[in-house]
């Protein structure tokens, strides 16, 4: 309510200024013109009011004075007889004001309507006053008043819709942050552990938590630009899902030194879903550990296929969770059974899921342990075909993927050699010494550069001839506008699964 009431409050403010501000100038102005009118007539009727012939002088100018855009009434009054009516009145009804020794006097009565008034020159008992008042003058005023109320509404209320973005932004940093925080707990713990004892696997379990760390940096850094690994690094990062899960089984096993048996039973040997793989991982390693504080003995996670979806199942045989808490679990803040909660991982891993088109769901007995169950949709296989006379670019900052396209195209006979580029510079250059309707482009989405893949795409009209090719394939934003494009859109995640046929 607090919220809601400042930008109202400060929007009325502001408009009640400028009301203040416009009433002041218009009300100066018909003053300033009433006046001056005023003054002009009795400039030239000078010789007529001073030998006391002020009737006769007043009856003359009546057309002259009525003409006027700000003069609406005339009235002669005796001051000597209070009580008597005006001697002589014409136009606008007036009112006598109130005796005072001026020459002239002026009055404010009503809104932007003034009184003016003088006293003969030669019988001071002899009052004439002037109704001064203006309609186009009014009616300008509340047209510019309105005019600047609605500019001003709309620029208060686009003030605080930016500040209100701004704010969404810094929120889901925030949490991002308060979820990273959160997922780091458990790789850290486990480099910890190696510290103390590294075997013969040490060097490859090190090396997998410090890819979950940089993969959780990525996430809270809202890109993909992990510290730049060597080649032989990136391509054990390049291991299938199934392996990267089966890394996070062991890893997890060090850290427990044998005390709980955590099984992984599968039947597939690749997975192609368009979903962050990454972010999966952490997903597992939170259920995981939240098996662990629910003091369970068995743990098993299961990937299996049906009916054209990929589903995870994580069984334990801990605690479990009472039948009235069940239906709040997932709900963000709230925590059970852990003295030192969040909230955020079971919170997090349903809005992700969700967020994906997944389903989601949890199924918990007390004191006989809790069943939790994640699918998605299997990606349909891929294929682009080609001709051998088609010219090839792609378009990607990192040089691992150029390593990447060129192990995937190598087999692949095109007449002319495929070019890659890193920027979107030299690939402009390069697009606009070609024939574009013999060009086919796999561009990347994030270019470290101004323009997008996307913009690039969409700008040289290449949605029928190109594939953009990007971690970000699972981002809604990303999907909607490449379907509305019209161009492909290809996980690199399941880049494995593209099949390219040069005819």
């Amino acid at each position: 309510m607090k919220k809601i009431f400042l930008p109202v409050s400060l929007l009325l403010s502001l408009i009640l200024t400028f009301f203040g501000l416009f009433y002041y100038l218009f009300d100066h102005y018909v003053e300033s013109v009433g006046i001056e009118t005023v003054t002009a007539w009795a400039k030239n009727e000078e010789n007529s009011i001073i030998e006391g012939n002020l009737l006769s002088s007043v009856t003359k100018a009546q057309k002259m004075l009525l003409s006027s855009e700000v003069v609406k009434g005339v009235a002669i009054f005796d001051l000597a007889d209070p009580q008597q009516g005006p001697l002589v009145e014409f136009g606008e009804r007036i009112r006598q004001l109130s005796a005072n020794n001026s020459e002239t006097q002026i009055a404010t009565t009503g809104f932007l309507r003034k009184m003016y008034s003088i006293k003969s020159p030669s019988d001071k008992n002899l009052e004439i006053v002037f109704s001064i008042y203006s309609k186009k003058i009014n009616s300008l005023f509340w047209v510019t008043s309105g005019v600047f109320a609605i500019l001003t509404i709309f620029f208060v209320v686009a003030i605080f819709a930016i500040r209100r973005k701004q704010q969404i932004k810094i929120e889901k940093f925030a949490q991002k942050a308060k979820q990273a925080a959160h997922d780091l707990a458990q790789p850290i713990v486990l480099l910890n552990s190696l510290i103390q004892s590294i075997g013969a696997n040490g060097q490859e379990t090190i090396r997998s938590s410090v890819d979950r760390i940089n993969s959780i940096v990525d996430d809270l850094m809202d890109k993909k630009i992990s510290l730049k690994r060597d080649l032989k690094v990136h391509k054990q990062d390049e291991s299938t899902f199934i392996q990267k899960i089966e890394r996070l089984v062991e890893e997890t096993k060090i850290t427990l030194n044998g005390n709980v048996n955590i099984v992984f039973e599968t039947n597939l040997r690749s997975l192609n879903f368009s979903v962050d793989h990454g972010y999966m991982i952490r997903i597992f390693s939170n259920l995981i550990q939240n098996s662990i504080e629910a003091n369970a003995t068995l743990i098993t996670l299961d990937a299996f296929s049906d009916d054209n979806k990929i589903v995870f199942t994580i069984k334990d045989n801990g605690s479990g969770i009472p039948e009235h808490v069940i239906s709040k679990v997932g709900e963000e803040n709230f925590t059970f059974g852990k003295p030192y909660g969040t909230g955020l991982g079971l919170f997090a891993a349903k809005k992700f899921v969700h967020e994906n088109k997944g389903q989601f769901s949890i199924q918990s007995q007390e004191g006989s342990g809790t069943s939790v169950a994640i699918s998605f949709s299997l990606s349909t296989q891929k294929k682009i075909i080609l001709t051998e006379d088609t010219k090839v670019l792609v378009l990607d900052d990192e040089d691992i993927m150029h390593y990447v396209w060129r192990e995937k195209l190598r087999s692949l006979d095109f007449n002319t050699p495929v070019e890659y580029f890193k920027n979107t510079l030299d690939f402009l250059t390069r697009f606009d010494q070609l024939n574009r309707d013999e060009v086919f482009l796999f561009s990347d989405f994030n270019l470290m550069d101004e323009k997008t893949g996307l913009d690039i795409i969409e700008s040289l009209r290449l949605a029928d001839q190109s594939a953009l090719v990007t971690g970000q394939d699972f981002d809604p934003i990303v999907k909607d506008r490449a379907n509305r494009i019209g161009t492909r859109l290809i996980g690199k995640s399941s880049l494995n699964n593209l099949e390219i046929v040069v005819v």
